[in-house]
């Protein structure tokens, strides 16, 4: 490149963009000019045409996490915890966390923005009920004024313990508000995330939050795209990503769309 660059004078030979074996958030903010975005999450990037990929929680709704351990989940959750943490003060956020008996995201109990962490999932219910009343009242002042009002702060809950899906799914008052949450309501600041998602077939009597993110075929998948079980995607894309998914890598899915990306190592 010198030697190109030392024969035309001032032009400048393009320096063709790669992925990194391990990307981290410095190389991503220098090298990408990513910067902070309200609740974008700068989740990594994408292998096709290795651009910067933002999740953006105001507006994510419903996901799973889904794959084998230890291939990224808890990396993933600790970089979207650390951003809403360092935003804080001008985009506040309320984390709810529901763990189970591995205490995988423990660590993340006395960050700023975690207002419960718990293994009770006999919580869940209050949660959804004081969660679906805040919501109801930012959509009514919506609809009368055009803004949410004061209290639009993200709300956000990780579910790692899947028993916590089932007591939703038992209760059908709780359904009913779970799914308004998640319709109705679901551009109102609040997105919930399934750290636990199983890869298998999901049956007709599935609870109902496992069941919506199947219908929305909303996952980040952590495993080679040829063994993902709980729904189909085009086989194109199947086809396209033959290779197998090395470190740091995942496949962000939405409807029948799946974008492969190298995900930003958590700091």
């Amino acid at each position: 490149i010198k030697g190109v660059n030392s024969r035309h004078g001032n032009e400048k030979a393009r320096i063709i963009p790669f992925i990194p074996a391990v990307l981290d958030a410095a190389a991503l903010k220098h090298d990408f000019a990513v910067k902070a975005s309200e609740y974008k999450v700068p989740l990594g990037l994408t292998y096709l045409d290795v651009a910067p990929f933002c999740l953006d929680l105001a507006q994510l709704g419903l996901i799973g996490i889904c794959g084998k351990e230890h291939t990224g989940h808890r990396n993933f959750i600790s970089n979207v915890l650390m951003y809403l943490n360092s935003v804080k003060d001008i985009h506040p956020s309320k984390v709810v966390i529901f763990d189970d008996i591995t205490r995988k995201y423990s660590d993340f109990r006395d960050l700023d923005i975690v207002d419960t962490y718990t293994l009770d999932i006999e919580k869940i219910g209050a949660v959804i009920d004081e969660w679906h009343t805040e919501l109801a009242n930012r959509y009514t002042s919506l609809m009368d004024t055009g803004s949410m009002g004061k209290s639009n702060d993200l709300r956000l809950l990780i579910i790692q313990n899947n028993d916590a899906a089932r007591k939703i799914g038992d209760d059908m008052d709780l359904t009913d508000k779970f799914t308004e949450i998640m319709t109705r309501y679901k551009n109102m600041n609040v997105a919930v995330i399934f750290a636990n998602y199983p890869n298998s077939s999901i049956s007709y009597d599935a609870p109902e939050p496992i069941r919506m993110i199947k219908q929305e075929q909303h996952l980040l998948y952590f495993e080679n795209l040829d063994n993902l079980k709980p729904f189909d995607v085009p086989y194109e894309y199947i086809r396209a990503n033959k290779k197998k998914v090395g470190t740091g890598d995942a496949y962000y899915i939405r409807d029948n769309t799946v974008t492969k990306l190298k995900i930003v190592k958590a700091q």
